[in-house]
């Protein structure tokens, strides 16, 4: 009986032709595993990247808007102090003239009256040109704020492409990346506004309320427990922003006397002190200042007729705050990137051997392991939320919302949206298949 021999011989070359083919398929998918898990991570980087980039930006403008409301309530201190200061020469003066008669008084009254003439003569011009510069510098804040502002959105892409590109040359963000930056552009651009004109009373309502009790209100008014007199001192002062481009401040100090003996209301006798200070363009409307219109009208007029007029001070700046939106949510900008590698640099099995497609298959398309190589390409994408958080809670146990006064903006990589999944993929011109499982 004749025996045939080599059938192994064909048994071991299909064999080895199989795991061959299995070794090639695993060297395939751990490159490509190998190769999506460093572009999602450079997608990551460069989506917290540009969320960072813009939550800083906004952090900037914060501090600068911070400086500002500083830097106006230092004005309006420094408008009180002129204020106050020449009602002090004036009271002194007023004093003076009756204490003069007066032996041993009379040498105090004329000593004081003399020492406080020449420290408001150099105090006022000093604090008028500080109250000027302090303008100025006000103008040269508002303006970097604005710049910053335009270096943030002009920044954002180039800011994108660079950490792609350091992380590997042939990084390239895809059309429906591009798509989702634009967004994000638009989305950061809405997020705030800027304040000028008739609006900037939302700035000034902020400067108004920072303002320190010396400024506010500077009134007084000296009683004797247990006594009934007729007569009495009423102070009243106090430092008022008019029509937002003039800080005006009124200091008065009048003897009043009752309408009856020991009852009846009070009725202004006799002018004391007075003082005004402005700085500005003058308006027509009359301040506040701690009730001395209202208290000491005759006084009043006085210090309005004393106040020298100073226009350095330029007004309230326009500044950039959070817009105010009719049932908006927490004020939030997100930053989605989408990256893509060609094929050809994630060194599969083809690449290496020439040709070792043959092995897993006769066709030179991509086989099912390759489905994410859409177009010939690898696609990672990630998001990132800019939003605001305070670093601890209020004491008041208070919720704060977002806004420009605060530097509390902060970036975080979040999960990709089903909706970002879906416009990416809409602009690349593409299915993805996580979006239509979710419908």
């Amino acid at each position: 009986m004749e025996r045939y021999k080599g059938q192994a011989l064909i048994v071991a070359l299909a064999f080895t032709a199989a795991l061959g083919g299995v070794l090639l398929l695993v060297f395939n998918v751990g490159q490509l595993a190998n190769g999506k898990h460093r572009l999602l991570a450079t997608a990551d980087a460069a989506a917290y990247s540009a969320a960072v980039w813009q939550a800083r930006s906004l952090n900037y403008q914060s501090y600068i808007n911070r400086a500002i409301v500083a830097n106006e309530a230092a004005i309006a201190q420094s408008v009180s102090l002129r204020s106050w200061s020449g009602y002090m020469s004036v009271t002194l003066d007023n004093i003076n003239t009756v204490g003069q008669f007066i032996p041993y008084v009379g040498q105090v009254t004329r000593t004081l009256s003399r020492i406080w003439d020449r420290v408001d003569a150099a105090a006022q011009p000093i604090l008028v040109a500080a109250e000027q510069g302090l303008s100025e510098l006000d103008r040269a804040y508002a303006l970097a704020a604005e710049a910053m502002h335009a270096a943030a959105l002009a920044g954002t892409v180039p800011l994108v492409r660079d950490v792609l590109a350091r992380n590997a040359p042939d990084n390239a963000l895809t059309r429906g990346g591009a798509v989702l930056l634009a967004e994000n552009l638009r989305a950061y651009r809405s997020l705030t506004q800027k304040y000028d004109g008739a609006r900037r009373s939302r700035q000034a309502d902020l400067v108004i309320r920072s303002r320190d009790g010396f400024t506010t209100n500077r009134s007084w008014e000296p009683r004797i427990e247990g006594a009934t007199l007729p007569l009495a001192l009423r102070k009243r002062g106090g430092t008022d922003l008019l029509g937002l481009d003039e800080w005006r401040g009124m200091d008065t100090l009048a003897l009043h006397r009752r309408q009856g003996l020991f009852v009846g209301g009070w009725r202004e006798s006799a002018p004391i002190g007075w003082g005004g200070a402005q700085n500005g363009s003058r308006s027509w409307r009359r301040g506040e200042h701690g009730g001395s219109w209202r208290i000491n009208p005759s006084t009043s007029r006085r210090a309005q007729r004393a106040t020298e007029n100073n226009s350095g001070y330029r007004g309230i700046p326009a500044l950039r705050d959070v817009a105010v939106v009719s049932g908006a949510r927490e004020p939030q900008v997100r930053v989605a990137v989408e990256v893509a590698r060609a094929r050809s640099t994630l060194r599969l099995a083809d690449s290496v051997l020439p040709g070792a497609h043959l092995v897993v298959g006769v066709r030179t398309e991509p086989v099912a392991y390759d489905s994410e190589l859409s177009a010939g390409s690898v696609r990672a994408l990630a998001e990132a939320r800019v939003f605001f958080e305070r670093a601890e809670p209020r004491a008041d146990g208070r919720r704060e919302v977002g806004s420009l006064f605060n530097p509390y903006w902060r970036a975080r990589l979040v999960s990709v949206r089903r909706e970002t999944r879906g416009q990416a993929a809409a602009a690349n011109g593409i299915v993805d298949p996580f979006v239509v499982a979710s419908r």
